[in-house]
């Protein structure tokens, strides 16, 4: 009797790269498959429309130099040391469902679909003119299957010519293969894509590190549309505290395409802003393990 099986396209063709199973009807005669076409097409439906961006103005923001900060670390960086305009020119909100614990809102008992705002585009105050210099700040950590639906939905909105990314995680995902100069604090390593002709933005990531998230998602998409751009991966130790780690990224502050556009904060007014936006520790926590 023929097997009947019952799965999704996309699990289909997984099984055919993990397995050799061929999708040759005359190759494997006694089985047949019923596709969850319904099903599927209402999955991408969702995903598609996981995400929404909301623009406060009407001007043209094609051409610009976007900085992507990715994380709380690199946003908390971006709006203490660049001068932003006060209120975001775009907002980028999506379901609970796309933030990673323990970043999700809390639901109202009335409200099952909550939405929480997961970045801001912002417009830079730049010191000479030319075309927008513009910084998105995404603090909440998106689940995975969600980065490259953010990803597309931010490059649907805007259309660069250059792209910086900024990105931290902990010291412990780095693997070096000969000890560094300087083992004692928080520090800088770069990615770029193919097209990036500049100055890298701090010494090269060495292999076989890699980069996941959305700060992967953003320099895939550049590498494939040969669009220029630089990833600095802050890797932090956790003997130091989130405003010092996050002044570690002050060294793309010196890169050309930063210092000779756009206009910063002087050094004080940086770290008093930097310090008051860092997140206090929770007290609730203090009395973990006591």
């Amino acid at each position: 009797t023929a097997q009947l099986v019952r799965i999704k396209r996309r699990d289909l063709l997984a099984m055919d790269l993990d397995f050799g199973i061929s999708l040759d009807a005359a190759a494997v005669t006694q089985r047949h498959t019923l596709y969850d076409s319904d099903e599927e097409e209402e999955e991408i439906g969702d995903l598609n429309s996981a995400f929404t961006i909301s623009a406060t103005t009407s001007a043209k923001l094609d051409g610009a130099t976007l900085l992507v900060a990715v994380g709380p670390t690199a946003s908390i960086f971006a709006k203490s040391y660049f001068i932003l305009e006060s209120e975001p020119l775009c907002l980028i909100s999506g379901s609970d469902k796309v933030v990673q614990q323990p970043y999700t809102a809390i639901k109202n008992s009335s409200d099952d679909k909550t939405t929480v705002t997961v970045g801001e585009i912002f417009s830079v105050k730049r010191s000479v003119a030319g075309s927008p210099f513009l910084v998105c700040t995404h603090e909440k950590p998106l689940a995975s299957q969600y980065c490259n639906i953010w990803c597309a939905k931010l490059f649907e909105f805007l259309q660069p010519e250059t792209v910086l990314i900024l990105h931290s995680v902990p010291v412990h995902e780095h693997f070096a293969t000969h000890p560094r100069e300087s083992d004692s604090g928080s520090f800088l390593c770069s990615l770029q894509s193919s097209s990036w002709q500049q100055p890298p933005t701090a010494p090269f990531l060495e292999s076989p590190n890699t980069v996941k998230g959305e700060a992967a998602a953003v320099l895939t998409h550049c590498q494939v549309r040969g669009l220029p751009a630089s990833l600095a991966v802050l890797y932090t130790v956790s003997s130091q505290g989130s405003a010092e780690c996050a002044s570690v990224f002050q060294s793309v502050l010196k890169h050309p395409l930063v210092s000779d556009t756009i206009c910063l904060k002087s050094e004080a007014e940086a770290n008093q802003l930097l310090k008051k936006l860092v997140p206090k520790p929770r007290e609730d926590l203090s009395t973990l393990y006591t």
